[in-house]
């Protein structure tokens, strides 16, 4: 499980304007959230906790039913049962801000997740082929998995996901996370 930025490191990544008009909300944990300042009535009337996944979670009574909800479908007007996903844009679960959220499928919500931090490579989308010594290279996109070649060096794989990457996601294109940065493990074949 990824650790949460503090406050400070959330309020640090955000731009001053963005700051103008957004409120904090406390998680029972001590937590927080960054909302906007029309969404701040909302969500306040809740008492909000750090959920499994890392994003803010609250109990909520409907229809006399008692359920979870997460604060960023709340705030985009998602019931629970609803398909589709909230992407955090900046991939921080408790940037709550609407320009920092958008409705998506699950494929597209994909598209928007960094290394995993046990890739052999340290690179999004390559892996090592051990049949032919050399890295792999693979994207999915609309549902299927398309083999983008294999390469000498990890670097190279990752310069070809990449580059389709930018094409084939667009919008859910985002180019940090995509490489183990200093202080994760050495990578090795």
């Amino acid at each position: 499980m990824t650790t949460q930025p503090t406050r400070l490191e959330v309020r640090a990544n955000m731009k001053d304007e963005q700051l103008d008009h957004s409120r904090t909300i406390i998680l029972s944990s001590g937590e927080v959230s960054i909302v906007d300042e029309a969404d701040y009535a909302l969500v306040s009337q809740y008492t909000w906790r750090m959920g499994d996944k890392g994003s803010a979670v609250a109990k909520v009574y409907v229809d006399g039913k008692r359920l979870n909800v997460r604060m960023h479908r709340l705030i985009m007007g998602l019931r629970n049962g609803d398909p589709r996903q909230i992407d955090h844009r900046n991939r921080v679960r408790l940037g709550n801000r609407r320009n920092n959220l958008r409705i998506c499928t699950v494929a597209e919500n994909n598209r928007n997740i960094g290394v995993r931090s046990n890739s052999k490579s340290g690179y999004k989308g390559v892996s090592w082929n051990k049949c032919r010594g050399r890295w792999h290279s693979r994207i999915g996109a609309n549902g299927k998995v398309i083999h983008l070649g294999y390469f000498d060096t990890a670097e190279q794989a990752h310069e070809a996901f990449v580059k389709a990457a930018r094409e084939l996601h667009e919008d859910f294109f985002c180019e940090r996370n995509l490489k183990i940065t200093a202080g994760q493990p050495e990578v090795r074949p």
